[in-house]
């Protein structure tokens, strides 16, 4: 789904790039192009390899800046740390 089930990444893409259109909001990079890269389920859960194919679609397509909220119980695997690094 491409739905946003938590809003999570919604609210933080508003605070993020809130157009200036003069209704008294604007964002910390109004200009800047948003892309929707949704890597977790709709209860918020995932794969690493989820995330990491959001990273590389990322990289593939010359997306210079992610807003990534994500939190895991254990540390994060070689794999995700060389993705973080591309």
């Amino acid at each position: 789904s491409y739905d946003d089930g938590h809003s999570h990444g919604t609210h933080c893409a508003g605070i993020i790039g809130a157009r200036n259109n003069f209704i008294g909001v604007v964002g910390v990079a109004p200009l800047c192009n948003l892309y929707a890269v949704k890597v977790l389920s709709d209860s918020g859960s995932g794969y690493s390899s989820w995330v990491i194919a959001g990273m590389d679609w990322c990289i593939q397509n010359n997306i210079q800046v992610a807003s990534m909220s994500l939190g895991s119980p254990s540390a994060p695997s070689v794999a995700y740390a060389n993705a973080v690094r591309r």
